[in-house]
């Protein structure tokens, strides 16, 4: 009978031994869990943010020709404003010069609306952009 009871005994404690290991063993694969997890997330968010990178990159590059021509054409426009006032003031300007200027400004007047209503709509597609994507989380 003490054969048995010894033996009872080892089972028990063998038992005991097993759950202590397997408790050990699970709280060891849990934090590897939670470090596999926060890795992941650390991973989305980089990810997140190239992507958003990018997008900046390629927006900017997208807006700077537009606001790039605009000024372009404003230097230009300041350029001939003061040859026209140096005529003026000077009067060796002929109306019909003074028609061609004008003219000319208005052109690049529209010219230059035209590149900033394009940067506009390109910032504010942007902005449409970026608020589908928040509403999507």
């Amino acid at each position: 009978m003490s054969a048995l009871v010894f033996t009872l005994v080892l089972i028990i404690l063998w038992g005991h031994s097993l759950r202590v290991q397997v408790k050990d063993r699970t709280k060891d694969l849990q934090g590897s869990l939670d470090e596999l997890n926060l890795a992941q997330r650390k991973l989305i968010e980089q990810e997140k943010m190239a992507a958003l990178g990018g997008l900046s990159a390629g927006l900017s590059h997208e807006i700077k020709n537009p606001l790039g021509n605009s000024m372009t054409m404003i230097s230009y426009m300041l350029r001939e404003t003061d040859h026209a006032l140096e005529s003026v003031k000077n009067k060796k300007i002929t109306v019909q010069a003074m028609i061609e200027y004008l003219e000319g400004n208005r052109e690049n007047i529209e010219l230059i609306e035209r590149n900033l209503d394009m940067a506009n709509e390109l910032l504010n597609n942007f902005k449409t952009m970026a608020v589908d994507q928040n509403c999507r989380k």
